[in-house]
């Protein structure tokens, strides 16, 4: 047993349990004196606290198995897996979810549709005894989400958003928002060359915060949701 891996794993994934309750349980307590559309909005957040938990939960299970010199259940693997998969869709959904047009909704039903082919593709694998996670679903996930992305570029709401800003130290009176950044990324061999692409997606849900800085300061807008595609070539 490696123990530095062990470590690495255990803390990691304890780290993004806490994360995602935490997202859970402010969904929930803003949605209990919000209004019907504001409970409405909320599910978006409510579904990637549950993947996240399902994710990071079995992910603590599934490596903290292997770390031990064990092997987990393969169904719970393929589960935990198909969790991981449906995060990415859940950000394409809210990224959409106030656009109205018809090619909008279309890309959300596509995003949902190609994380749950992946999902399938994780069952199947256990199923069939292959190893997982399936090398097949990654590699769909990560091919099929970049174009996704870059198709999401073209969807994506453009202009400024004006904030209020006040100068005082308690001019700034706002609820407070749970930011929730992302990152995924697949690495493949291709000969000698390993080729690893990466999608990175700041401020998820896309709040609109100010931050106040130290003492006298000025305040600071909140960067709104950026989305970053990187491919690394190692040769």
């Amino acid at each position: 047993m490696n123990s530095s891996a062990a470590l690495v794993h255990l803390l990691g994934f304890l780290a993004g349990i806490v994360l995602y309750a935490m997202l859970g349980v402010m969904t929930l307590r803003s949605g209990r004196s919000g209004e019907a559309s504001g409970r409405a909005a909320d599910r978006i957040p409510l579904a990637t606290s549950g993947l996240g938990l399902l994710w990071n939960a079995g992910a603590l299970v599934i490596y903290g198995t292997r770390d031990l010199g064990g092997a987990p259940n393969a169904w719970f693997e393929a589960t935990a897996f198909a969790a991981l998969g449906f995060l990415p869709a859940v950000v394409v959904h809210s990224s959409l979810q106030a656009q109205e047009r018809r090619s909008a909704r279309m890309l959300i039903g596509a995003a949902y549709a190609l994380s749950a082919a992946g999902a399938l593709l994780q069952l199947r694998a256990a199923f069939a005894h292959e190893d997982i996670p399936s090398s097949l679903a990654l590699t769909m996930l990560t091919a099929g989400y970049i174009a996704v992305i870059a198709l999401l570029a073209l969807l994506a709401p453009e202009g400024p958003r004006a904030a209020p800003i006040g100068t005082g130290l308690f001019d700034i009176h706002v609820d407070p928002s749970f930011i929730l950044n992302g990152a995924l990324g697949y690495s493949l061999i291709v000969g000698g060359t390993v080729v690893r692409p990466q999608l990175f997606v700041d401020n998820i849900f896309d709040k609109r915060y100010l931050l106040k800085g130290a003492f006298f300061s000025g305040t600071s807008v909140g960067r709104p949701r950026t989305l970053e595609l990187r491919v690394d070539v190692g040769v």
